[in-house]
């Protein structure tokens, strides 16, 4: 068992759950989790309800003879992005989506999904949101805003905290990142202007100028230079795939 890739998963996918988008209907456990920092068979069992994911851990995971599906890299690869996708065959991806998808999804709509390995689509968290996630309204209590504002929640963003509060406990604090929106133009999909953001941070304490992930408006983790250029890089590499049947 992998304590810290456990530990990643259940910081980036925390918000989420306690929102009932996704996950075990019973998961608060997670935050005690990720507030203690520590990890056990009884957070694996919990993780393993989110069944939107499992089947990009284990692609992931398969592809790169990796038995643990919670693996730090795996998990990374998933949520942020790194060089572990690239050895996922287009093959196995298109398998994996036909075999989950095609009884869930109508024709026409799968008929789309199914171009997306053959243009290079990998099993990162940014294809679910803007190919899967938006089209089958796969959530427990369902889609509540808009698509646009459910893309710029659910899309895992990065920004520069810029301001924060200094509350004494840190599941308190909130701080402002200036990050990139998604915006809608002549009917793509495109990074906007800069703009600013309030977000909790539970489980993290970053200082003005760091740089940070965050996932429906909460704080997952700390980013160096190169998971920040993984997650754009990613992040981008799939708005331009998702625009070319939008």
């Amino acid at each position: 068992m992998s304590v810290n890739g456990s530990l990643l998963f259940a910081k980036y996918a925390y918000s989420p759950n306690k929102l009932g988008y996704c996950g075990p209907a019973r998961g608060g456990a997670i935050f005690d989790y990720c507030v203690a920092n520590q990890s056990d068979q009884n957070l694996i069992k919990l993780l393993k309800g989110f069944e939107g994911a499992l089947p990009y851990l284990k692609v992931i995971a398969k592809s790169n003879s990796i038995t643990d599906i919670f693996d730090e890299k795996v998990i990374e690869a998933y949520w942020v992005g790194n060089e572990l996708l690239n050895n996922v065959a287009d093959s196995n991806f298109y398998d994996l989506l036909n075999e989950r998808l095609r009884k869930i999804i109508g024709k026409n709509p799968m008929k789309w999904i199914l171009t997306k390995p053959v243009l290079g689509a990998k099993p990162h968290h940014s294809f679910h949101v803007l190919d899967i996630y938006t089209k089958t309204g796969s959530s427990r209590s369902g889609l509540k805003t808009s698509i646009l504002e459910t893309i710029n929640n659910c899309l895992v963003m990065w920004g520069k905290v810029c301001q924060n509060n200094n509350l004494a406990r840190k599941q308190d604090k909130k701080i402002m990142v200036k990050y990139n929106s998604i915006i809608m133009k002549n009917g793509k999909l495109l990074f906007g202007k800069f703009a600013k953001k309030e977000l909790i941070c539970p489980f993290v304490n970053p200082e003005i100028g760091d740089l940070v992930s965050f996932h429906w408006g909460n704080v997952c983790e700390i980013l160096d230079n190169r998971k920040i250029k993984n997650l754009r890089d990613w992040t981008k590499f799939h708005l331009d795939i998702a625009n070319k049947t939008i």
